[in-house]
């Protein structure tokens, strides 16, 4: 069974009595209970003529109101097309024309009326080309779901065949405008078996979720996941460092999934011990410090496991839930994942049943994104460091080329947070007519340091690889998952 929606009704199936779920605007559901909330807003969609195929943007912030309507979505056999619920309008309507949507749910008005006048001046009409030229068009404006729509019609639903996309997810576009990855119901189900196998993960665990549930980590891992094979989850509707741990203290929690941003702020707020009580603790979507996995594991006792992934892949690599956990890498291939790396560049390529279906609409960045073998090329640069252990050298794309020597800025990076002053730090290039490009690094840290960071910089780097320039910074951009905006930083130095 790889199938996203055949994972879901066999879990449903099994025990409905079973807690699946609790949110703060519902407390908590049972299996059967989100079966049937699901099932009857399912039939309203097609009742209101939301079909096989058809899109409906989702912009929302966490809530039971929020999943009621993915799920039904993806029962129905319809397309979740899922937005970050902080777009800027430029943003937004990219994310309209991009997947013509028939439908969206919205739960801020301001919002709601912006997309109901992109839908009524036409930006969402006409075909597809390239990914999802399938999937039907509609010449209609769209038009708002309401949250609380039931049903007593009895249609035909829970139809979708594995191969039937299921959501687009947007890539996190920290360098230009988001892509929308289409993903299938085996891209996730066959993914979400693979993390299952290598994490042991299943109905006796307890999730708890705080992260975005627009992109690939928080909805189709944690959210689909913990659907899929019946385990328990508890969504919360931000991140607090305080709330999460006295959550986990008193609900006896078995699971936490974050970003290393969030690992730090329950460093920084004292509270990183009660992670100790968890048997899976694990971080993505942007790499840790081997600063803050020494500090987890003296409070915990244990490596926070890495894995990587990507919006186009799923999941690709994990540290072993049983077995050497290396700081700075992010594991072995996931079962049913191949990885091979580039013999030139380093390239990090991938293949397997959770490789996306490609751009929506893009036919041209969809070839460009594989290889002539049909590898995905995931524009990471990466190193075994032995066969079960891949540490991630930086973004081919964000490469620098100083005096004709290559630095991948993650290497410089880690160095300088291992410096104790500094708690953030993000390298870019810089125009230099000497150079061709200089590294650049801007800080986070203790200012007035700078003479003792370079000279902890040239004792462990190479001297083409220590910066040119030290900016110190109260802060470092970064999208919702706490990826680093490195072209904002690029323009901010041309000015």
């Amino acid at each position: 069974m790889d199938s996203l929606i055949e994972m879901m009704l066999w879990s449903w199936a099994s025990d409905g009595s079973q807690l699946q779920l609790q949110t703060a605007d519902r407390g908590a559901l049972s299996r059967a209970q989100v079966e049937s909330e699901t099932r009857l807003l399912a039939n309203h969609l097609m009742d209101v003529g939301i079909g096989p195929g058809d899109r409906v943007l989702l912009l929302a912030d966490p809530s039971f109101a929020y999943l009621r309507i993915c799920i039904a979505t993806l029962r129905v056999g319809a397309v979740a097309v899922l937005v970050n619920p902080a777009y800027t309008e430029r943003e937004l309507r990219h994310a309209v024309v991009v997947s013509r949507p028939t439908a969206f749910y919205c739960a801020s008005e301001p919002v709601s009326e912006l997309l109901e006048m992109l839908g009524s001046v036409g930006v969402n009409l006409g075909g597809f080309d390239g990914p999802g030229s399938a999937l039907p068009s509609t010449l209609r404006p769209m038009f708002r779901i309401a949250s609380g729509s039931v049903s007593t019609s009895d249609h035909r639903i829970d139809n979708a065949l594995p191969d039937d996309a299921a959501v687009v997810l947007f890539t996190s576009g920290t360098t230009g405008l988001p892509k929308g990855a289409l993903l299938s119901h085996r891209n996730l189900g066959t993914n979400i078996a693979a993390l299952a196998e290598a994490w042991q993960w299943g109905d006796h665990d307890r999730l708890l979720l705080s992260l975005p549930v627009f992109h690939m980590h928080g909805f189709g891992i944690g959210v689909c996941g913990s659907l899929a094979l019946g385990a328990f989850f508890s969504l919360l509707p931000s991140f607090d460092p305080i709330r999460i741990a006295g959550s986990i203290e008193d609900e006896q929690f078995s699971a936490f999934f974050g970003v290393p941003t969030m690992y730090q702020r329950l460093a920084d707020s004292g509270r990183c011990d009660s992670l100790s009580k968890l048997r899976l603790v694990v971080s993505g979507s942007a790499p840790m410090s081997e600063h803050l996995h020494r500090e987890l594991k003296e409070a915990t006792g244990q490596y926070v496991l890495e894995r990587y992934g990507m919006t186009e892949t799923a999941m690709i690599t994990s540290n072993p839930l049983n077995g050497e956990r290396i700081p700075g890498t992010v594991g072995g291939a996931l079962p049913s994942v191949e990885v091979e790396l580039d013999v030139e560049t380093g390239e990090i390529k991938v293949k397997g049943p959770s490789l996306f279906q490609g751009y929506l609409g893009d036919a041209t960045a969809t070839s460009a994104a594989f290889d002539g073998e049909g590898w995905f090329r995931s524009g990471d640069a990466g190193i075994w460091q032995d066969q079960d252990h891949l540490r991630i050298s930086g973004r081919l794309k964000d490469l620098i080329i100083t005096g004709g020597f290559n630095v991948f800025p993650g290497e410089v990076e880690a160095v300088l947070r291992d410096f104790s002053g500094v708690s953030e730090a993000a390298v870019v290039g810089a125009e230099s007519d000497a150079w061709g490009e200089e590294v650049v690094a801007f800080v986070k840290g203790i200012r007035g340091d700078e003479t003792a960071i370079l000279d902890h910089l040239r004792r462990n780097l190479v001297n083409y690889k220590v910066p040119k320039r030290l900016i110190f910074v109260d802060s470092i951009p970064r999208n919702a998952l706490g990826k680093v905006l490195y072209q904002q930083l690029r323009e901010s130095l041309k000015g």
